[in-house]
Formats: C-alpha cells, sequence, structure tokens
C-alpha cells in the first residue's frame, strides 16, 4: 500500500502520459493562466514544460528539434514580420504553447528482467562474467549518460573505462547497446543527449569482458587469450610493452616494438601495407577523415589489433635456402 499523493507525484515524474490521462479538467499540468493570444519564448515554454514535470527546464536546443518534428508547431510571430505589437524573436501564443505542453505523450513500457532476451539476462546471472562488480543500487529505469556510465564502470573495475570515442565504437558494432533515449525522440522526460537506462548500462558493464593489459610485462594473460593464442598459433612468448589495448599505434610504433620483441628487423613499411592488402595484417582501426576522437593524422591500430599481428607465428626459412639444406657452415 502507498500513499496516493506519493503514487501521484511518482507517476508525474516517471510516466507523465499516463499521470496526464488520469486528470481531469482542461488545465492538468497547473500550468499559469493567461490569455490565449500572451506572447512567450521558447525559453519560457521550455521552463514552463521542466515546472510542470518537477525537473529542469527544456533545453532549447531539444525543443527546436521537437518543432522540426512537428512535436511543437512553429513559431506564430517572428521577427520583422510587420505585426504588432513588434517582436525580436520567435514567439508562440500561449494557447499554441499551452498546447504543446499539454500533448498526449508516449510512455515507454518498463522492462522488467523476466521480459528481457535470455542473452541481455546472461551477463548478470549468478557465475557471470560481471557478477561480482559492486555497481550503485537505483530504479532500472534511471537515465544515466555516457559519462556517467565509464564513471560507474571504473569505480566498479578498479580501472579506466574504455574511452568514450571507444564506447562509440563498440555501439556501431554492437558490442554496447544503442542509448534509449536521444534528444528529440519525443519522449518525457526530454533529454540533452543520449541516455541509457540503468538496467540496460548494468548490463552492458556486467557483460563487458573484463579490459585486459596487452603485453607480458608483469601482467598475467586470461587463459581464454591463452588458449585463444594456442589454437591460432600466436606466440605467446615475446615480451611487448605494457598499455591499454585501447592505445592507437602508427605502422612504425608497431614495427619498431615487433623488431624489438623479435630481435630482428621487423619487415618493412611498404611490405606491411602489401601484408594489409592480402589480409595477412589486420587494416588500421583508425584513419584520418574518419570522424571518431580523437582524429588521426595517419592510419593507426589499437594496441590490441597489433599485438595480435606481433605475436604471429615465426616465419621460417623458405625451402632451398643453404640454411634449410645445411649447406651453411661457418
Amino acid at each position: 500500500m502507498y500513499e496516493e499523493d506519493e503514487v501521484d507525484e511518482w507517476l508525474r515524474k516517471n510516466f507523465p502520459g499516463v499521470w496526464i490521462k488520469g486528470q481531469k479538467g482542461r488545465n492538468p499540468l497547473g500550468l499559469p493562466p493567461g490569455d490565449a493570444s500572451d506572447l512567450l519564448t521558447l525559453q519560457r515554454i521550455g521552463e514552463l514544460e521542466g515546472r510542470a514535470f518537477n525537473r529542469d527546464a527544456t533545453d532549447v536546443r531539444t525543443l527546436r528539434t521537437y518543432i522540426s518534428k512537428g512535436t511543437l508547431a512553429r513559431p506564430d510571430r517572428k521577427a520583422g514580420d510587420g505585426r504588432k505589437p513588434e517582436v525580436n524573436e520567435d514567439r508562440w501564443f500561449r494557447s499554441t504553447a499551452y498546447a504543446y505542453l499539454n500533448r498526449p505523450r508516449r510512455t515507454r513500457r518498463q522492462t522488467t528482467v523476466v521480459e528481457q532476451p535470455a542473452s541481455e539476462q546472461q551477463p548478470q546471472a549468478s557465475g557471470g562474467p560481471g557478477a561480482d562488480l559492486e555497481l550503485p543500487g537505483g530504479d532500472d529505469q534511471d537515465l544515466l549518460t555516457l559519462e556517467q556510465i565509464r564513471a560507474i564502470d571504473t569505480a566498479a573495475r578498479g580501472r579506466p573505462a574504455p574511452k568514450a570515442a571507444t564506447l562509440k565504437i563498440y555501439q556501431r558494432d554492437g558490442r554496447m547497446p544503442r542509448p534509449d533515449r536521444v534528444p528529440g525522440d519525443g519522449e518525457e522526460p526530454a533529454v540533452d543527449e543520449p541516455m541509457w537506462h540503468r538496467s540496460t548500462a548494468y548490463g552492458f558493464i556486467r557483460s563487458r569482458p573484463a579490459t585486459r593489459r596487452t603485453g607480458t610485462s608483469g601482467v598475467q594473460q586470461a587463459g581464454s587469450e591463452r588458449k585463444a593464442q594456442a589454437s591460432g598459433g600466436l606466440r605467446a612468448d615475446l615480451e611487448l610493452p605494457g598499455g591499454d589495448e585501447q592505445d592507437l599505434l602508427t605502422l612504425e610504433q608497431i614495427r619498431a616494438i615487433d623488431t624489438a620483441a623479435r630481435g630482428r628487423p621487423a619487415p618493412k613499411a611498404s611490405t606491411l601495407q602489401v601484408y594489409q592488402s592480402d589480409g595477412r595484417m589486420p587494416r588500421p582501426d583508425r584513419v584520418p577523415g574518419d570522424g571518431e576522437e580523437p582524429a588521426v593524422d595517419e592510419p593507426m591500430w589499437y594496441r590490441s589489433t597489433a599485438y595480435r599481428f606481433v605475436r604471429r607465428p615465426a616465419t621460417g626459412r623458405p625451402r632451398g635456402s643453404k640454411v634449410a639444406r645445411g649447406e651453411s657452415r661457418g
């Protein structure tokens, strides 16, 4: 059993569309009275919306996206339109603004753990990869920004989470869920940047494999990585510099690491470019003008990508060489 006022307040905050439908009268939000022809600025409309739903004012940039989508009507008055009274910026009649504020609002159905696909439930199951992580409590429907997710991930794992630019790559290739909310999506409350429900974010944090340090300088590799190396013929005996797997390396840096690890000159840059074309070396993870951050001035590889190449099996001497025939004697 809950107090009626508490339920009313909770519905108004979390499911405004449902709350509005349950109200009676022509002014369910308790908007200030006034003449229908009063002129309101876009900022004032945002302030009224925030006050109506007990939250911060809706950002003007968000309201402009609503205009472009037709959710909010275009302004009734514009500067220089020759009408009286003269205005120096876009303005809306109070009746137009209130029609927007009192509009029927879509609400998202709250998703329970039972309703989630098995693939999303698995990471949180007992004994899963992230079952031991200590994550802050909160409602599943709380909205978190990308930076808040990174901060929680960092605190839970005790080391820096992937950079924001890396997480955007994860979203593109499916390793991280797309945001649940984006500016201008017509949902409530309005958001000014992409956001994730806490349940979505925690599913990602718990399912994300532990970020490992590449290289073998004092850091023990996971057994699964060693098995992968064994099955793929990758060398586990090479001493490689430590660093984060998302560090960016140039082709020359990769050659220098390869040379130091193997004790002999690495293939020339021109040879490595041939390797890229025939698939013996991975294509660069980043290229100039790819729109990612930080911007790069030349092709670059993540340390994890580069180290998989550096750990390639040792290249044997071709048959027919003097060494292979045993003809080379000191």
